[in-house]
């Protein structure tokens, strides 16, 4: 059970510094305006995707709830993809046991 415990507690603050260093580059880089198109469903399918996995085992229903048609924003895919990542993640992480999030 302990070890359990430190198994635990190590993959928590691995995940804070992930999250720190991910913010230092943030705040390296100069802002500039982004030159290229992301099609965000493509991004969003590829984070529900790869949460997959997270979601059935807090027994969370990701829904994709999109319009038809690309949605492309101006962007970085990466970062974007970081971003969503974080927030759904989270909403599995720490939404009730059973329950859905709508993307």
């Amino acid at each position: 059970q302990f070890l359990q415990i430190m198994h635990n507690q190590t993959g928590r603050m691995a995940r804070l510094i992930d999250d720190l260093l991910s913010l230092s580059r943030l705040e390296m880089k100069p802002y500039l305006t982004p030159g290229t198109e992301v099609d965000l469903r493509q991004t969003l399918d590829s984070v529900i995707d790869s949460l997959g996995p997270l979601a059935r085992e807090n027994s969370v229903a990701i829904e994709r709830d999109f319009a038809n048609g690309p949605l492309n924003v101006p962007g970085d895919r990466d970062e974007l993809f970081q971003v969503f990542e974080n927030l759904l993640e989270n909403a599995c992480k720490y939404g009730q046991s059973g329950g859905r999030v709508v993307v």
